[in-house]
C-alpha cells in the first residue's frame, strides 16, 4: 500500500529537473493539464486584448499595458500559491514521518495475546489513518504547486505575446523613420542624391520648361503646406478617419499587430492603402481648390502681379525647336470654374493671341501650350540630334530593339 501510494502521488519535486525525471502519475497528469489550460487562457488573453487595436490612439501601447497588468497579476497569484505550498510542505513532511513510524510499527508486529484485539490490527488501522492523511495533504500540495506552475506558465505565454508586440513596435518605428527620412533608406550609388539635404528634398520641383508645381499661399515646402491644410481638420474628423482606416485597411489585413508580424513590405501592404484611403477621406472633407485659386494665392503671398506669372508661363512654354512665326497658336487650358473664368480673362489681357479652353473634371492642372504650324528641315535635324546617342545605345543592345514595340503586349489584327 505504501509503495502504491508513493507511485500514485509520490513526493513533491524540489526542482524543474527533478520534475522531469521523478514524477508521479498524478504529477504527470497535472503537468499536461497545466500546459493545455495555460495555452487556452493565453489565447483568451490575446483575444481579449486584440479589441484594443480597434481603439484610436496608441494601439500597440494599449495592448502592452493590458498584458503587463495581466503578467503582474499572474506573478502575484503564483507567489500566493507558493506560500500555500510552503505551508502544506511542512504538514506533508510531518505526515510522512508519521506514516513511516506507523509502517515501522506494523512491520515490528506483536508476539502477545490480548482479549481486546491484536496489537497488529490497531497498528494497521493507525497506519491506514496516517496514510489517508498523508495522501490528502499530498494531493492538496500538488494542486497548490500546479496552481503556482500554471500562473508561471501563463505569465510566460503573456511574455511571448509582449515580445511579439515589441517586434511589431520595432517595425513600426523603422517604418516611421523611413517615411520621415527617406534619404537614409536609399541605396548608395552614383545616381542617389545623397548630397541633397532633407530640407532640399521636401522642396517643390524646380521650375522647368514643361512643369511647374505650385502650392497654396506661395508655400515652397511640401510638409509645411500639408500641415497648414490638415490644421483645418477638426478633431472629430480625425477620429472618423481613424475608424475608417481601421475598417478599410487594418481589419481586412488581420489587424495592426498581425500585419507587423508578417514578413511583408510594410510600405506596400500598409502605407500605400492608408495614404489612398486618407486621400479619399480628406478629398471629401476639405474644400475644393482649383489650380487657378492656388495661383492667385501664391501671387498675393509673394507680392507678384499675376500677369507677370502668366507671362512667365507663356515664355516657358516655347517649343524647343523652331522660331515663332505668324502661324503659331497658343492654347491655355483652364479649369471650368468661376476662378478659372477669371484667370482666363487675365490670360486674354496678358497674352491677347492665346486661346483659352475650359476643361471640366479635376481642377488641378493649368496648361500653356504653344504650337508651331510647321518645322523646317534644319530645325527638325537640330531637334532630333540630341536623340542620336540614345538611339545608337539602344541599337547596340540585342535585347531591346528601338524599332520594336515591346511595351504593347496585345496586338489587334489590321482588319479590326
Amino acid at each position: 500500500m505504501w509503495e502504491q501510494a508513493r507511485d500514485l502521488i509520490g513526493n513533491r519535486p524540489s526542482g524543474e529537473l527533478e520534475t522531469a525525471i521523478r514524477r508521479s502519475r498524478l504529477n504527470k497528469l497535472l503537468e499536461d493539464a497545466i500546459k493545455r489550460v495555460a495555452d487556452g487562457w493565453g489565447n483568451e488573453f490575446a483575444e481579449a486584448t486584440r479589441v484594443l487595436e480597434e481603439n484610436a490612439g496608441h494601439r500597440i501601447g494599449g495592448i502592452e499595458a493590458a498584458l503587463r497588468k495581466m503578467s503582474t497579476w499572474c506573478n502575484g497569484a503564483a507567489a500566493f500559491a507558493d506560500k500555500k505550498v510552503e505551508q502544506l510542505g511542512v504538514q506533508v513532511g510531518q505526515s510522512r514521518t508519521d506514516v513511516q513510524s506507523a509502517l515501522d510499527a506494523c512491520q515490528a508486529g506483536s508476539g502477545s495475546f490480548s482479549f481486546f484485539g491484536g496489537r497488529s490490527s490497531r497498528s494497521m488501522r493507525h497506519f491506514l489513518d496516517q496514510l489517508r492523511t498523508y495522501a490528502r495533504l499530498r494531493v492538496h500540495e500538488d494542486l497548490a504547486d500546479a496552481t503556482a506552475r500554471f500562473y508561471r506558465v501563463l505569465r510566460a505565454r503573456i511574455e511571448d505575446r509582449l515580445r511579439d508586440l515589441s517586434y511589431a513596435r520595432t517595425r513600426m518605428e523603422q517604418l516611421i523613420q523611413a517615411l520621415e527620412s527617406p534619404l537614409l533608406n536609399l541605396p548608395a550609388s552614383s545616381e542617389t542624391p545623397v548630397s541633397i539635404s532633407e530640407e532640399a528634398l521636401q522642396q517643390t520641383i524646380h521650375p522647368t520648361n514643361t512643369l511647374q508645381v505650385v502650392l497654396p499661399s506661395g508655400e515652397t515646402h511640401i510638409d509645411r503646406s500639408a500641415k497648414k491644410i490638415v490644421a483645418v481638420v477638426k478633431p472629430e474628423d480625425i477620429d472618423r478617419l481613424e475608424v475608417a482606416l481601421q475598417k478599410l485597411v487594418l481589419e481586412p489585413r488581420g489587424g495592426l499587430t498581425a500585419l507587423c508580424n508578417l514578413n511583408a513590405d510594410m510600405v506596400r501592404t500598409l502605407v500605400s492603402p492608408m495614404v489612398e484611403q486618407t486621400t479619399a477621406f480628406l478629398g471629401d472633407l476639405l474644400p475644393t481648390t482649383d489650380v487657378t485659386e492656388v495661383e492667385t494665392s501664391a501671387a498675393k503671398a509673394r507680392k507678384i502681379d499675376l500677369s507677370t506669372r502668366v507671362q512667365d508661363y507663356y515664355q516657358r512654354s516655347a517649343p524647343p525647336a523652331g522660331t515663332p512665326e505668324a502661324d503659331e497658336q497658343t492654347f491655355v487650358l483652364v479649369p471650368d470654374s468661376e476662378s478659372g473664368k477669371e484667370f482666363a480673362g487675365l490670360v486674354k489681357r496678358a497674352v491677347p493671341t492665346a486661346l483659352t479652353v475650359p476643361v471640366g473634371g479635376t481642377a488641378t492642372d493649368l496648361m500653356f501650350c504653344r504650337e508651331h504650324g510647321c518645322l523646317k528641315t534644319d530645325e527638325l535635324v537640330k531637334l532630333l540630334s540630341s536623340c542620336v546617342p540614345a538611339y545608337f545605345q539602344l541599337l547596340a543592345n540585342p535585347l531591346i530593339a528601338p524599332h520594336s514595340r515591346y511595351d504593347v503586349t496585345e496586338w489587334m489584327p489590321l482588319s479590326e
